[in-house]
């Protein structure tokens, strides 16, 4: 995540680091499909300098479906994302799923590739069946919250935000989804601004978006309601009746 956000020199010298860290836990445990997870970012997103290698990351993919078979699907669709090949992507998150009906990433996966992608409905139905298999972690109740967000179903947002910290209070994600959202359909400033600054009140977990994309968000809707209060006030100068 460092590396995300560091310069080119930097990047090399958390690149090492990374590389490392990881090959000393797969050492440790071969098997460990969060570590080849890792291990399968660090080729698709590294430069080659650095040691990224596309090749690589095919064959640490093909080492994940070995382990689960679940989890291989998933690496595949990932594959697919960073080729652009959507279609791909959609099918081998539906194959994740079927492989494991049971499981959460897998449910979560596919919800947050369906909103992302305008389906709706299967967005709804993927996230739920998530919080159905575990009601204790965030990332499905932040994509019911767009769903929720997206369709101008703010009764139904309301409780799912109030339900999501009820459940996960140290990670409120959900309500920038929400704000974010909002945001992007252009309705209910005033909720998204409430949600935000909801979200602005406590540290960010780390894969979490951070405090200054949530600021800048907060930027942009205060900048459109001065903007609106300018022109309503031209409006209402433009006709007085004495000009």
């Amino acid at each position: 995540m460092m590396a995300q956000h560091a310069n080119l020199f930097q990047q090399l010298l958390l690149a090492r680091r990374f590389k490392h860290e990881i090959d000393l836990a797969l050492e440790l445990d071969p098997r460990d499909c969060q570590g080849l997870r890792d291990l399968m970012e660090f080729y698709l997103l590294a430069p080659g300098i650095a040691g990224g290698d596309a090749e690589k990351a095919r064959a640490t993919a093909a080492r994940i479906a070995r382990v689960d078979a679940v989890e291989g699907f998933a690496a595949q669709a990932r594959l697919a994302e960073v080729a652009g090949d959507t279609a791909r992507m959609e099918a081998m998150l539906h194959r994740a799923v079927d492989a494991g009906p049971s499981n959460y990433r897998a449910r979560v996966a596919l919800a947050g590739f369906a909103v992302a992608h305008g389906n709706l409905d299967e967005a709804r139905r993927s996230a739920e069946a998530a919080v159905e298999i575990d009601g204790t972690r965030v990332d499905a109740y932040a994509v019911l919250a767009r769903v929720h967000a997206m369709r101008g179903e703010m009764a139904q947002l309301e409780a799912r935000l109030v339900a999501a910290e009820r459940q996960v209070p140290d990670d409120l994600t959900p309500y920038y989804r929400a704000a974010d959202a909002l945001i992007s359909e252009g309705r209910e400033w005033d909720w998204a601004e409430q949600y935000l600054r909801r979200y602005l009140a406590a540290e960010p977990e780390g894969n979490a978006p951070t405090l200054a994309e949530a600021r800048r968000k907060l930027e942009q809707i205060l900048e459109k309601r001065k903007r609106s209060m300018r022109a309503q006030r031209f409006y209402q100068v433009a006709n007085r009746p004495d000009r």
